[in-house]
C-alpha cells in the first residue's frame, strides 16, 4: 500500500470569498476563542481547506513572534526600571529646612 498525499482538484478546493475572510479575521481577533479556532484550523486534515489551514498556521506563527517580542520588551523595560530605582534610592539625600 503506497502512502500518497491526495491533493484536491481546483474544483474541490474551498476558496474563501471576501465575507469569509472578514469573518475569519474577526473571529481570530477574539482573544481566547480566536486562539482556539486558529489552532483547530491549523490542524485541519481536510485538504479542501488548505488555504484556511495555511493562513491560520501563519497567524499562529505571527502571534508567537509578537508574544516573544512583547515579553522581551517587558523584561528590558523591567530591568531598566529596576536599575533606575535601585541606583536612585541609594544616592538620594533629603534636605530639610
Amino acid at each position: 500500500m503506497e502512502n500518497t498525499i491526495q491533493t484536491p482538484s481546483p474544483s474541490d478546493l474551498y476558496i474563501p470569498n471576501f465575507k469569509d475572510w472578514l469573518i475569519n479575521v474577526i473571529v481570530a481577533s477574539i482573544p481566547v476563542v480566536g486562539l482556539v479556532l486558529l489552532i483547530i484550523w491549523a490542524l485541519e486534515k481536510d485538504p479542501r481547506y488548505q488555504i484556511r489551514k495555511n493562513w491560520s498556521s501563519a497567524m499562529l506563527v505571527w502571534q508567537l513572534i509578537v508574544l516573544v517580542l512583547c515579553l522581551l520588551m517587558w523584561f528590558v523595560f523591567f530591568a531598566f526600571f529596576m536599575a533606575a530605582t535601585s541606583t536612585q534610592s541609594q544616592g538620594t539625600v533629603i534636605y530639610s529646612n
